[in-house]
This record gives structure tokens, C-alpha cells and sequence, in this order.
């Protein structure tokens, strides 16, 4: 009975995306799927002024666009999980971090348009310790910035 209702819930979902997609325009995909690999180097991983250690980086990082365009209507979801490792980088040589956009515009009347803009970040950091305070606390932060328009 359980393989019943996630079988259900399945096809449920599909045809919901599959209605949201013909809705987008005729023609376009409304999603789309990239993947970035990068290397860097960071010249102070841990942001010292004295004895700054420096490491190579790699960035493995995916990102899936959902964008609608409707005739008065368009709205973009933005998701891009990253993995992070340094190669000298001591006791924690990973990071995961998440970032998630939406956006959303309306337009009422030639005259009338609403705007929203949300932005959500989630990351990993080293603890980062100055002489007299902690720059970074439990190796995790959060940066939400909601923006909003009618015009």
C-alpha cells in the first residue's frame, strides 16, 4: 500500500510539471541544468593578517534554473548547491554551501507591475579568530535579502 501512494504522488507530480511547463512559452524549456568545476587559489584561507596559509581550492558546483514565462507573468527559481575542498586546509578541508533566488514580476496594466526579489545563502566557513574577536562563529552562516517593488 505504501509503493501505492508514492507511485500516486509521483505521477501527481509529473503531470503538475507538465502542466507548468506548457504553460511557459511555446518552444521553451523552462528549466535548465548546468554544472561548473572550478579550481582556485586562495592565497588566506583562514583571513589572518599574520602568517596567512595559502591552498589550492575545488569547486564542484550544479545549478538548476526554473524560469516561467507567462504573458503578464515571470518567475525564475535559482537553486546552485557547491562543494568546496581545499587541499591544506586543517581540520576541515570541506565546505557545502546553498544559494536560492526567486524572483517573481507581475505586471497588472501597462502602468501597474509588482516585483519580488528573495535571496538565500547558507555556507560553511572556518572559525576565524582575530586578536580580539571571533569573526566567524560555528562554521555556519545564513544571508537572506527580500527585496520588493509596486510601481
Amino acid at each position: 500500500m505504501r509503493w501505492m501512494k508514492c507511485v500516486c504522488l509521483g505521477l501527481f507530480v509529473l503531470i503538475a510539471a507538465q502542466g507548468i511547463a506548457m504553460a511557459a512559452a511555446e518552444g521553451a524549456r523552462p528549466y535548465q541544468i548546468n554544472n561548473r568545476v572550478r579550481v582556485e587559489l586562495d592565497d588566506n584561507i583562514y583571513a589572518t593578517e599574520d602568517n596567512p596559509q595559502e591552498s589550492m581550492k575545488f569547486i564542484e558546483e550544479l545549478e538548476i534554473l526554473l524560469n516561467f514565462n507567462l504573458p503578464q507573468t515571470y518567475v525564475s527559481l535559482r537553486y546552485r548547491p557547491s562543494y568546496v575542498w581545499w587541499e591544506q586546509r586543517e581540520p576541515d578541508d570541506t565546505d557545502f554551501q546553498n544559494d536560492l533566488d526567486f524572483v517573481l514580476n507581475h505586471e497588472f496594466s501597462s502602468r501597474v507591475s509588482l516585483s519580488v526579489v528573495d535571496t538565500l545563502r547558507r555556507g560553511e566557513q572556518p572559525d576565524s579568530l582575530s586578536e580580539d574577536n571571533v569573526v566567524v562563529k560555528n562554521e555556519d552562516f545564513y544571508y537572506n535579502s527580500a527585496n520588493g517593488t509596486l510601481a
